[in-house]
This record gives structure tokens, C-alpha cells and sequence, in this order.
């Protein structure tokens, strides 16, 4: 079960009925069965709020894309895709605790730069918003420095997945 995807999910329908107003995203809180869900999803929908802050949004359809190479295959999904102040964003939700590390926002960018960049209207900002800390990281150009980083990874774990036992019929 996906912790947040009750919050990414109502982020995601806000953008497309909420009609502007941001007390909409407040309705999800209620319908959360604990306590500790419904705080941590209050604060991040708080921080939500201020990365909008009073900014002309205007909603557009977010592109998706699969990145591949050799057996691997990668969904690129990114959540949202907003015209902010006439600045066109596509949006990576992220909502853990756990900070980002810069290679982390710098791959992001890369897969989301990489594979969706032929499906958009240059220029395009790539953001990867870190909901947790009220931090957005954005891009107009991401760097092709972390393409080595991305192989690397992506062997690892084509290699990790290969040496899996079978499963037990």
C-alpha cells in the first residue's frame, strides 16, 4: 500500500476540479482512518498550499514516458504540470522525511529531462518538489554529468533482479 498515494492522488484531482481553490485539498484530511496520517498529510498539504502560494496556475496534462535500457524499464510519471505565472512546470511529487540527496534530484531530472523533453513545448522548467521540506527543485536544462550515476544504477540493479531465486511454484 502506498502511503501517500491517497495525497498524491488528491493533489493530482485538485489540479483538475479543484477550480483554484486551495481549501479543496483540505477535504482529504477527514477521510483519513488515523490520526498520524491525517498530521502528516495536514503539514503537507500546508506546504503544498505555500508552493502554489498566489501564483496564476493554470492546469495542463502531464506527460508520461518509460525509459529504458538493456532489460530495464522505467515508468516516468511525473504528477503534475502546471503553468505557474506563465511558467510551464512539470511536477515530481516527493513526500518522505528522508531529504533528497542532490544526485537523487539530479537523476530525477535527468529521466524526466531524457524521456519527456520530446513530448513538450520547449521551455520547460523540471521540478522535483519536496513536499516534506517545502522545497522545490527545478531545472530548465539538466545536466548529462549523472548519465554514468544512471548506468550504474541501472546495471546494479538489472544484476540485483537476475540473481533473484525463482519463486516457489
Amino acid at each position: 500500500m502506498d502511503y501517500w498515494g491517497p495525497l498524491r492522488e488528491h493533489i493530482v484531482k485538485y489540479h483538475k476540479v479543484g477550480e483554484g481553490d486551495k481549501r479543496y485539498l483540505d477535504g482529504l484530511i477527514p477521510t483519513l482512518d488515523k490520526p498520524s496520517k491525517q498530521a502528516n498529510c495536514r503539514n503537507l498539504i500546508t506546504n503544498y498550499k505555500r508552493f502554489l502560494g498566489r501564483k496564476a496556475i493554470e492546469t495542463l496534462v502531464p506527460p508520461t514516458a518509460t525509459w529504458r535500457y538493456e532489460s530495464l524499464a522505467v515508468r516516468i510519471n511525473p504528477e503534475v504540470y502546471l503553468s505557474m505565472d506563465g511558467v510551464r512546470h512539470i511536477i515530481k511529487l516527493y513526500f518522505k522525511a528522508r531529504p533528497l540527496s542532490v544526485s537523487q534530484v539530479g537523476l530525477i531530472h535527468l529521466l524526466m529531462t531524457m524521456t519527456l523533453s520530446q513530448k513538450l513545448e520547449a521551455p520547460v522548467t523540471y521540478t522535483v518538489y519536496d513536499a516534506h521540506h517545502n522545497r522545490p527543485y527545478s531545472t530548465t536544462n539538466s545536466s548529462n554529468r549523472l548519465l554514468p550515476l544512471l548506468y550504474g544504477e541501472a546495471d546494479g540493479l538489472i544484476s540485483t533482479w537476475n540473481r533473484l531465486p525463482e519463486p516457489p511454484e
